[in-house]
């Protein structure tokens, strides 16, 4: 088996998820997530480094026109 560059492994799974209608932003972080579990990971293939990155898929993905998120700045007492 053939033991792929970071690059490498960042161009793949950046396309792959470019190609299922992920936005171009989201897909290179998700790229870098997957190529991290890859190139940490001893038995890492490129499908479970896909499927490792789409673990957060969830929380990186941003809905367009949404607000900011406020931070609560603590309890205040009445």
């Amino acid at each position: 088996m053939a033991k792929f560059s970071r690059e490498q492994i960042e161009q793949q799974i950046n396309a792959h998820f470019v190609r299922e209608g992920v936005e171009k932003g989201v897909a290179m972080t998700l790229a870098m997530r997957g190529a991290d579990h890859y190139c940490d990971s001893a038995n890492a293939t490129v499908v479970s480094s896909i499927a490792h990155a789409k673990t957060f898929l969830k929380s990186t993905k941003r809905i367009k026109g949404a607000p900011d998120i406020k931070r609560n700045q603590g309890r205040g007492r009445r």
